[in-house]
């Protein structure tokens, strides 16, 4: 597989042109309300076939199309990542309450062996206190606590992530390119191969070349596939 790559093909045709076990993470982030037409035409088997036995799933979900996928992925789920924009409701509605998040849901096609790195990349918060956090007592016992300090990965990956609002021109249904740098970073190795068949305006794209990925993306629709070509010289077959 050439290190950048972009097919305008669909989701299902994609993955069966990938060779068994020979990918390291797979994003899947289609139409929310596409997840159910998805689950049926067999997507996560077709995930779990590519992914070699360290890799990650993570697929972008919304409640309620949430539900079934969770229970068709239970036995390789692992844990639950949610991500939000700060003070910015995603969706609203007079007869629920206000959406401010959205979901990521870690799958992974071997909980023994399955690849992680808990350093996210983020910055120390600039009210995190460094130095020496004093003694841990329990019943009697105390021990004397070392010293913090920055890490040079930066902070452990936390399961809710927070950005800032992006510029408002900044197209609608787009992700934060940070986000996608810290999922790379936490669920693939440096020169890991990534698959995004639904790479829209190429957020996982950009992300991926800023931290050392392969990259194979696909896309059906002509916007996005034309803007992707405009901005980025790829091999496309």
């Amino acid at each position: 597989m050439v290190e950048l790559q972009l097919k305008k093909q669909d989701v299902m045709k994609l993955l069966k042109g990938v060779e068994d076990e020979t990918v390291d993470l797979i994003v899947l982030d289609p139409y929310y309300n596409d997840w159910d037409k998805m689950l049926k035409r067999g997507i996560l088997e077709e995930c779990f076939r590519c992914l070699k036995s360290s890799g990650n799933l993570l697929c972008f979900t919304q409640q309620p199309f949430d539900y079934e996928l969770r229970k068709t992925g239970e036995k390789n789920f692992r844990r639950e990542i949610i991500w939000n924009y700060a003070k910015r409701p995603k969706w609203v509605s007079k007869n629920l309450p206000l959406v401010y998040h959205h979901k990521i849901l870690w799958f992974v096609k071997s909980k023994k062996e399955h690849y992680f790195d808990c350093r996210s990349g983020m910055d120390y918060s600039e009210k995190t206190q460094f130095g020496n956090k004093g003694y841990m007592v329990f019943e009697g016992y105390k021990e004397k606590l070392s010293t913090y300090s920055k890490h040079p990965e930066g902070v452990w990956l936390p399961d809710v992530l927070t950005f800032d609002k992006p510029h408002k021109t900044t197209y609608q249904g787009q992700k934060p390119q940070e986000l996608m740098e810290v999922l790379l970073k936490c669920f693939s190795p440096e020169e890991g191969v990534v698959i995004d068949p639904f790479i829209g305006y190429g957020t996982t794209f950009y992300a991926a070349q800023n931290s050392s990925r392969k990259i194979l993306g696909g896309d059906i629709n002509d916007c996005h596939f034309k803007e992707m070509l405009s901005k980025a010289k790829v091999y496309n077959d």
